[in-house]
């Protein structure tokens, strides 16, 4: 269900980052705070249920750059989900809007956040 509600977030958000036109903005507008917000969502959803996985089912992380993060419990998890999933990421965008690549700004939290809640969904049937 989350994966579904997730999917259609992200197919409606789309087209307005993909037909933005290229013009100069402030970075924390409207368009850029939902989309960070989404990844703040995508990377909380899958650090949960990754934390869920490895502790009660017995799993292994397979990601290796998250794994040394991961197996450490939720302070690793914080570090790698926030610090990297979300700050490398708004890092990129606003080095994108700083050049003037107004299009890649705001797909760059989709192409992060699309796959991480994907995966976070699908931790969930262990």
């Amino acid at each position: 269900m989350v994966k579904k509600v997730l999917l259609v977030i992200v197919l409606l958000l789309l087209p307005s980052v993909v037909l933005a036109e290229e013009e100069e903005h402030p970075f924390w507008d409207r368009a850029n705070t939902r989309l960070f917000l989404l990844n703040v969502a995508a990377q909380s959803l899958d650090s949960y249920s990754t934390q869920r996985a490895l502790r009660h089912d017995n799993t292994k992380e397979l990601n290796p750059l998250a794994r040394p993060f991961a197996e450490r419990g939720w302070k690793g998890q914080v570090a790698y989900s926030y610090g990297i999933g979300v700050g490398g990421t708004l890092a990129v965008s606003y080095l994108f809007h700083r050049m003037g690549q107004h299009k890649l700004e705001r797909i760059t939290p989709l192409i992060v956040a699309t796959p991480t809640a994907l995966i976070g969904g699908l931790n969930f049937r262990f």
